[in-house]
């Protein structure tokens, strides 16, 4: 038996376990199974005043990753109790009474990455470890408190952890009774330079009271915001949270599924996708029709727009209850076919997005002979003047293709690097340059000047022309 397990055997069995039960508990939370320690409802039956203390001297030497406290009652069935009974019923002391702030303080000790709570009354005490684990962690990075007594806490300021210096890139409040002012709280201290990528609030009414206003609040590495079941079936709320949402551009995954949206509340916010950066957009599951239909095509349609999923024919993960049974999306077969269109134009040019990304992770580590090898890798990574630089290429080389049939001109110019191959240095015949350049398409020729890229190019050919004609004058005078 190892040093680590008779200390945690002697600690349980002083805390009150019998010899065996402190034996097979010591096993569970060292070496757990999977690396989750699970404690459940029926751990707790048995568990003694304190017993997070004892926990907060055992868990630094565990080799679990995940730590999973479920505080239901299985003789509820798939019941739960409402979260604002948690502070109220004969639990309410639970937290102080198991000292869950002395377990939530040695949180930083473990190797423990994720943490899920689930219809735990933690009071004020346990609420204030947690904020300052939160705050100060190095090694959490998932965490889940779902169904808990968040709020009150959320509004005394007890629960403030601001996340700058922490390694939590997710954090999970579903179903914990909020509404938008505790949303703002929340963000309010986290920082706009936390490591926070995702944040999931469904099942709260986060558009009740200060409507949207945490939404420039979200930190600038957010990538993914879920708001399902919330409350977006007033047209005045909607308009609020899209103009909100024009002010989280860091947005690439937002989740408004079951949010009783309908026609007229739809309206603003498939309005501005087309301004946001979001890819994944889930609008399932609400009481949209086909007149929404055809606005949510016309909006991913747009050319400026980078939705390629919206699952508005599919089941949301938890669906919306109404008087009427859950709410479904109704469009028509001509609709369903446009969107799905939409949808895989959108795909493509994300997928184009992806290419560029692992070409820029490839150059970065390439050697100048690859750099000059490879112009695709260079092109597609939006530096293809340096490969030029070292290899220079003859104006047939620019419009030869890979194995996807796209030229290498074409993966410049999605790349936005357009002016590196048009640089007059790089040209001896005006004609040449201007073959390839009515090569290009109009949409990319923008990008030399804003424009047209007419000026642009005009200028950079006025220098090529000049240089050719000053080369002819010279050898004219040997």
């Amino acid at each position: 038996m190892s040093a680590e397990k008779i200390k945690a055997a002697n600690l349980l069995y002083k805390a009150g376990y019998e010899p065996e039960k402190a034996s097979a508990l010591a096993d569970r939370l060292l070496t757990p199974e999977n690396g989750e320690i699970v404690l459940d409802y029926k751990t707790f039956c048995d568990t003694p005043k304190g017993f997070g203390t004892v926990l907060a001297q055992i868990l630094p030497a565990s080799t679990a990753t995940k730590l999973k406290i479920d505080f239901h009652n299985p003789v509820y069935g798939y019941s739960y109790t409402p979260v604002h009974l948690l502070r109220t019923n004969a639990a309410r002391g639970f937290g102080d009474h198991k000292k869950l702030d002395d377990l939530f303080a040695c949180l930083n000790k473990t190797k423990i990455a994720t943490l899920e709570m689930n219809e735990l009354p933690l009071g004020e005490a346990a609420c204030a470890a947690l904020s300052k684990t939160l705050t100060e962690t190095k090694t959490l990075k998932n965490v889940e408190i779902r169904r808990c007594d968040i709020a009150e806490s959320l509004h005394d300021g007890t629960f403030a952890p601001s996340l700058t210096e922490s390694s939590v890139e997710r954090i999970g409040l579903p179903e914990c009774g909020l509404n938008g002012e505790d949303a703002e709280a929340l963000l309010k201290n986290t920082g706009k330079k936390a490591a926070l990528k995702s944040l999931d609030l469904s099942g709260n009414n986060v558009w009740n009271k200060a409507t949207g206003n945490f939404l420039p609040m979200l930190p600038d590495a957010m990538r993914d915001l879920n708001a399902a079941r919330s409350d977006l079936g007033d047209w005045h709320v909607a308009a609020q949270v899209a103009a909100g949402l024009l002010k989280a551009p860091q947005l690439t995954d937002l989740n408004l599924s079951a949010s009783g949206m309908d026609e007229a509340s739809c309206r603003d916010i498939f309005a501005v996708l087309p301004k946001m950066n979001v890819r994944r957009l889930d609008v399932s599951g609400n009481a949209l029709d086909d007149a929404a239909a055809k606005r949510l095509v016309a909006a991913v349609s747009n050319e400026d727009c980078s939705v390629y999923q919206t699952r508005y024919s599919e089941p949301p993960a938890v669906a919306r209850k109404t008087l009427l049974g859950p709410d479904e999306n109704t469009i028509d077969p001509a609709t369903a076919e446009a969107l799905r269109a939409a949808e895989k134009v959108n795909e493509a040019k994300y997928q184009v997005v992806l290419d560029q990304e692992r070409a820029a992770e490839a150059f970065a580590v390439m050697t100048d002979a690859e750099k000059a090898a490879d112009p695709f890798t260079a092109a597609k990574a939006g530096r293809i003047g340096e490969s030029l630089d070292l290899k220079p290429l003859k104006p047939a080389d620019f419009l030869l293709t890979d194995d996807k049939g796209k030229t290498l001109l074409t993966h410049a110019a999605e790349a936005g690097c357009l002016a590196q191959i048009f640089e007059p240095k790089r040209w001896a015949n005006p004609k040449d340059m201007q073959a390839l350049w009515d090569k290009v398409s109009e949409k990319h020729r923008m990008q030399m000047d804003g424009k047209d890229g007419r000026p642009s190019f005009i200028k950079a050919k006025s220098l090529v022309t000049a240089a050719m004609l000053k080369n002819r004058m010279a050898g004219l005078n040997r």
